[in-house]
């Protein structure tokens, strides 16, 4: 009665006919695949989980011209003028006087 409160129960005589030594039941903390743990039943499958694939950098090729530069080229913003230079001066009788701020409103440099 023990066995089919299992939930290995439904898999028991796959396990039973386990051609190797070893099984590999793999915790799953993310719950990948819906439950804590998974029974990987075939040993294909558990060297493929043991021994993965090397990922492979792809190797850098060359540019190949399809005239997208010349469209590129022609959008981009270039300089085409001088840049101004501007100099700015404060009366030297001012320096070290007295000053304050205040606010103003839009309202109060309005002319009508």
């Amino acid at each position: 009665k023990r066995a089919e409160a299992s939930d290995f129960s439904s898999v028991k005589q796959i396990v039973l006919d386990y051609p190797e030594e070893e099984l590999l039941l793999v915790f799953d903390p993310d719950l990948t695949y819906g439950q804590s743990f998974y029974l990987v039943l075939t040993p294909e499958a558990k060297n493929r989980i043991l021994a993965p694939p090397e990922t492979v950098t792809p190797e850098p090729k060359g540019w190949i011209s399809l005239g997208s530069e010349k469209e590129i080229d022609e959008e981009s913003v270039k300089e085409t003028r001088e840049k101004l230079k501007i100099l700015v001066q404060k009366v030297h009788r001012r320096f070290g006087q007295p000053f304050s701020f205040s606010d103003s409103t839009t309202t109060d440099n309005v002319q009508e």
